[in-house]
C-alpha cells in the first residue's frame, strides 16, 4: 500500500511566497472582473433600450430549454469540480499529480501549485456557468424583454453563486493555512501549538 506523502506545516507556511499568493489573488479576480463587465454591458444595453424588440418569433421555448440545460449544466459542473477539488487536493494522491514547475522542489512547493491548480479550475468552471446564465439572459432580452416573463432573470443564479465563491473562496494567506490543516490533518496523530508556529507529529 502506497504511503501517503508527509507534509510540514512549517515548511508549508514557507511556501507561500507573498508574490505566489499576489499571483493567486489576481487570477482569482481577474476571472470574476471578466464576468462581471460581461453582465454589465447586457445590463447597460437594457438600461439605454429598454424597449428593444427585434424581429423575431416568440420562440420561449427555446429559452426554456437553454435555461433547463443551464440548471443540469450548473449541478452537473458543481458535483464534478466537487469530487476532482477533493482528488487533487487531498495528500495521499500529491505523486500522482503532474505539476510542472522549476520551483517545484519540495513536496510542500508541489502542494501550493496543486492547491493553485484545483482553485483555478473551481472558480473557471464557476465562470463558465455564470457567463451561460448570463447570456439566457441576454437572449431573453433580445427575444423581447417585455414579452418574455422575468422567470428567466432566475439564470442570473449562477452568478451570484459566482459572486460568493469569489468573496468566499478569495486566497489569502491565513485561508490557504486553514485549508491546509484541514486537508492534511489526517496524516498525523496529534498536533500542538507554539509560538513559532504549528508542529505536528506523524503517525
Amino acid at each position: 500500500m502506497e504511503q501517503p506523502t508527509q507534509l510540514d506545516f512549517r515548511e508549508f507556511q514557507k511556501a507561500l511566497l507573498p508574490r505566489k499568493i499576489w499571483t493567486f489573488q489576481v487570477i482569482h479576480t481577474a476571472l470574476f472582473i471578466g464576468a462581471t463587465l460581461f453582465l454589465a454591458v447586457i445590463l447597460y444595453a437594457i438600461w439605454i433600450r429598454p424597449s428593444l424588440d427585434l424581429p423575431s418569433s416568440d420562440d420561449r421555448f427555446t429559452l426554456t430549454l437553454l435555461s433547463a440545460v443551464h440548471i443540469v449544466n450548473a449541478l452537473i459542473s458543481y458535483i464534478v469540480i466537487s469530487l476532482i477539488g477533493s482528488y487533487i487536493t487531498n495528500p495521499r494522491n500529491l505523486h500522482k499529480i503532474g505539476i510542472a514547475s522549476k520551483q517545484t522542489q519540495t513536496d510542500e512547493d508541489k502542494y501550493v501549485a496543486v492547491l493553485f491548480s484545483a482553485h483555478i479550475i473551481r472558480a473557471a468552471v464557476l465562470e463558465g456557468s455564470a457567463l451561460f446564465g448570463t447570456i439566457i439572459c441576454m437572449l431573453a432580452y433580445l427575444e423581447g424583454s417585455h414579452r418574455n416573463p422575468p422567470v428567466y432573470w432566475l439564470n442570473l443564479c449562477t452568478y451570484f453563486c459566482f459572486a460568493a465563491f469569489f468573496v468566499w473562496a478569495f486566497p489569502t494567506k491565513d485561508r490557504l493555512e486553514s485549508l491546509f490543516r484541514k486537508k492534511c490533518g489526517h496524516l498525523y496523530s496529534s498536533e500542538k501549538r507554539t509560538s513559532s508556529g504549528l508542529t505536528r507529529d506523524y503517525k
